[in-house]
């Protein structure tokens, strides 16, 4: 999604692109992001997140860290063949180590398979 930021507009809804042929619109949102990824049947498949640069810095890095977190408990319902596929959840937080960590530990706080039981164990 990072390579169509300029192509998007994100909000809470999730991520509106516009096609960069014939200027159409495009709303993705987590929920909808999860069905698609359920459908075609992917082993592992990842939340809709709210993608930033990773050179962006300061309350935009904080805004995607805290919508993703949240992103990811409306995928996590969204999400239909949690027995077939892991949802894998993406950290957020730009290059700033505190804010990754404090991504991480909202992530592993929720009922996603695909990397909490690794660091559970580790």
């Amino acid at each position: 999604m990072v390579s169509l930021l300029k192509l998007a507009e994100i909000d809470e809804n999730g991520v509106n692109f516009r096609s960069p042929f014939d200027n159409s619109e495009c709303m993705l949102t987590p929920e909808h992001s999860i069905q698609i990824q359920n459908i075609i049947g992917a082993d592992i498949i990842m939340q809709l997140d709210d993608a930033v640069k990773t050179t962006t810095t300061g309350p935009r890095v904080e805004e995607a860290l805290h919508r993703t977190i949240r992103w990811v408990d409306r995928c996590s319902e969204a999400h239909s063949r949690d027995e077939e596929q892991n949802l894998f959840p993406i950290v957020q937080g730009g290059l700033d180590p505190e804010l990754r960590k404090q991504c991480v530990a909202g992530l592993l706080e929720r009922p996603v398979r695909g990397y909490r039981e690794y660091f559970a164990d580790n």
